[in-house]
């Protein structure tokens, strides 16, 4: 479902699914972000991850939106990448204070906790993401399906059987850094800030309870450039998920 609604309207929206009060008390309302557009990223070249001028005023509309809607964060989380970090603090300029607690987590993102995951080579001494680049450009060497670089990224991951397991473990890892976010701010609004492609969709297919290779057929479902989805969650389990239409450039893709 595809709208916004305020945070008064979900809740009703709760009551009228049978939960009372006191069961709502223990859901979690995460809002997962994608990181904005940056330098680097296929528009504009520059330094690595450094946000466009355009980017960063839409993170400000977004934030004020959120603000607006009754989404104004008690805690903040992000993977610590600037392109995530500097869209957190963006948007929280746009919600008008600077919320606290922040924290980094290492489960969003490009970063992890998991060694194995880090480490993982292909038999060509590749990086996971280089293998996922390298491969695109072959697999669509006259550009991705309709210019949509993501499409083309998230194609190649389901395709190529090489990067199945570190891909559903990266799925694995999001779903639980997000169901730890959750647990921890029940009752509460949490904002978490990652990447598509690599995080965003496959962490949400597996809090819906997808299984291998199920979790990565995801291209159909791709979150553009400062796309948010509102997870409710109780304990684990995803309630509601609604992808948050604020501005009508979130149809911006890689």
């Amino acid at each position: 479902m595809n709208s916004v609604m305020s945070y008064d309207d979900m809740v009703s929206r709760l009551g009228q699914m049978g939960f009372g009060s006191d069961e709502i008390k223990q859901m979690g309302f995460v809002l997962l972000c994608r990181h904005e557009l940056h330098q680097g990223s296929g528009y504009r070249e520059g330094p690595e991850n450094v946000l466009l001028p355009e980017a960063i005023e839409r993170a400000r509309i977004r934030g004020c939106l959120l603000k607006k809607l009754g989404f104004t964060p008690d805690a903040v989380y992000a993977a610590p990448v600037w392109d995530q970090v500097g869209t957190m603090m963006y948007t929280l300029e746009g919600c008008g204070e600077m919320v606290q607690p922040i924290y980094m987590k290492m489960g969003l993102g490009d970063t992890s906790l998991d060694k194995e995951l880090m480490s993982f080579r292909t038999d060509e001494g590749k990086t996971f993401k280089q293998q996922v680049v390298e491969t695109s450009k072959k697999r669509f060497p006259d550009g991705p399906p309709n210019g949509n670089k993501d499409a083309g990224l998230a194609t190649v991951i389901l395709e190529d059987e090489t990067l199945h397991q570190p891909m559903i473990r990266r799925g694995q890892e999001g779903a639980q850094a997000l169901c730890e976010i959750a647990n921890e701010n029940m009752g509460k609004v949490a904002m978490a800030f990652t990447s598509a492609v690599a995080r965003y969709e496959v962490s949400i297919r597996a809090l819906e309870g997808h299984q291998g290779t199920e979790m990565l057929d995801f291209v159909d479902e791709l979150c553009p450039y400062g796309g948010i989805t509102l997870l409710v969650m109780n304990y684990g389990k995803v309630v509601i998920k609604q992808f948050m239409e604020l501005l009508e450039d979130n149809a911006i893709h890689a």
